[in-house]
């Protein structure tokens, strides 16, 4: 799984830091300092994946992943976010209101 680029906000300053969320190998999320992480990015966060809770995906909105403490991670990598739910709950799909949204049909008929 690739690096997911966007904003970490720490639950305690409005303010946003430029962050990448990444998936270690033992089921942990960490939350790197930088918009390009390497080894040596401090790690902000490190938390159980099983501690998230995430957002459904509606279109191309964004996305929030939600730490515990009232922390949060922002992102427009809808993608990354779906690989990484299925990465952390194989058996969980994608959400039904994205699932009816791209259905033309389903569309088509609500509309009639």
């Amino acid at each position: 799984m690739s690096d997911i680029q966007g904003y970490w906000y720490d639950g305690q300053q409005s303010a946003q830091q430029l962050v990448v969320l990444r998936c270690s190998g033992d089921q942990h999320i960490e939350v790197l300092s930088g918009q390009s992480a390497g080894h040596s990015s401090p790690v902000l966060v490190s938390v159980p994946a099983g501690q998230l809770t995430f957002s459904s995906r509606l279109g191309h909105s964004t996305r929030y992943i939600y730490f515990p403490n009232g922390q949060k991670f922002e992102t427009r990598d809808n993608d990354g976010v779906d690989e990484l739910v299925r990465q952390l709950k194989p058996g969980n799909r994608r959400g039904l209101l994205h699932y009816l949204e791209t259905q033309w049909s389903f569309v088509a008929i609500s509309c009639a």
